[in-house]
């Protein structure tokens, strides 16, 4: 019985994933539609982007904000302290683009724990939109950012967000870390959300205001530790659905030290382990490790032919490989490597997750409302 067991989770768990990387692949690989109605009869966005520290493409990214193809916005740039190196850069930019409506708000209102959120919740209070947009500084905005988020609202959406992919890879663990953003991240939430079953991701958040109002206000965004997840709450308490955009946006990421992507990727656990209990506890189950190691077992005392253990990681590695390839991503020796170091990191994260719950963002620290006494 319980090989049994084994085998239908081996089965189960390949065809999952490549079923997903196929998924995801068609949908990359089609082209948007263009927009073919009035710009006029688009609404008018106020953008909320916070900002925190001086990164190697704040230029390229913070920049993007001012070449949008887009007819009525006004950008709100959100700074927590006047001594942060990234405000010379961001009013340059703001005084380079005088035709651009753009704001740099300086201060922090503390309405949670989140810093991120006490950050930007001036942004949307200034903000005279009815529509809103909070778009994370890393996030390299195409000209038809807006645009795009605008033209693929559905009645019947609470949010239409958007997972990043990964480019200008420095070094190798700035692969491993594109490798958890592409292949991994974005192919999961996007196969989710072909489904039916989106959620909401915190690189961009496009919404009505007005869906916020009825939730409660931003305040309201403060009673998970991750915002994006509030939301997705928020949305779905409405009756409405969460959705992500047909194509990802990209993030630039550089070089990156091991410790980085560690820490990084921990804290993303963290919060979903925090936001989503349920959900988070049978991750384990999802990676290569999992499904190579049960096809062993079966090898080892079942009698399963032992090419079997052998293929997994060759037709895991393969699905995800020709999904890259369809989305136009990296997709070389490098990044397949990276992919293995990322399956081999995936359970040493989950099992790290259950050790704490208090995450590290920007040097500040943020822990459950519940377990204030948590040493994690």
């Amino acid at each position: 019985m319980f090989a049994g067991i084994l085998s239908c989770y081996v089965v189960l768990a390949l065809a999952l994933h490549i079923l997903t990387s196929v998924l995801v692949g068609v949908r990359l690989f089609r082209r948007t539609p263009a927009y073919r109605g009035d710009s006029a009869d688009l609404p008018f966005v106020s953008q909320v982007r916070p900002l925190c520290g001086l990164e190697k493409f704040s230029r390229e990214t913070l920049g993007s904000s001012f070449t949008q193809d887009y007819p009525r916005f006004e950008v709100l740039f959100c700074v927590a302290s006047d001594k942060d190196p990234v405000l010379p850069l961001v009013r340059e930019l703001a005084e380079t683009h005088p035709d651009v409506n753009a704001r740099v708000l300086v201060g922090e209102d503390i309405i949670g724990q989140n810093p991120k959120l006490n950050n930007m919740a001036k942004g949307y209070w200034a903000g005279g939109g009815d529509w809103v947009c909070f778009t994370d500084s890393n996030v390299l905005m195409p000209p038809d950012y807006l645009r795009r988020l605008a033209i693929e609202w559905r009645e019947g959406m609470g949010v239409l967000s958007s997972p990043c992919h990964g480019i200008c890879v420095g070094n190798f663990w700035g692969a491993v870390e594109a490798a958890f953003l592409n292949t991994h991240s974005a192919r999961l939430l996007l196969a989710l959300d072909s489904l039916g079953l989106g959620l909401s991701q915190g690189k961009t958040l496009f919404m009505p205001r007005e869906v916020i109002e009825r939730g409660g206000g931003i305040e309201a965004l403060a009673s998970d530790m991750a915002e994006d997840a509030a939301v997705s709450k928020m949305v779905l308490a409405q009756g409405l659905r969460p959705r992500f955009t047909r194509r990802t946006f990209p993030q630039p990421i550089g070089r990156r030290r091991a410790k980085d992507v560690w820490g990084r990727m921990l804290r993303w656990s963290r919060l979903r382990r925090d936001a989503f209990p349920q959900v988070f506890a049978v991750e384990l189950l999802q990676g290569a490790v999992a499904a190579t190691l049960a096809a062993l077992c079966l090898h080892l005392f079942a009698g399963l032919p032992g090419a079997v253990p052998l293929a997994i990681p060759f037709l895991w590695f393969g699905a995800e490989t020709v999904m890259a390839r369809m989305a136009g991503w990296p997709a070389g020796p490098r990044e397949i490597a990276a992919m293995a170091v990322r399956e081999i990191m995936l359970p040493a994260i989950w099992i790290a997750t259950w050790f704490g719950r208090r995450v590290v963002w920007q040097g500040t620290v943020i822990a459950p409302r519940a377990s204030k006494s948590d040493t994690g």
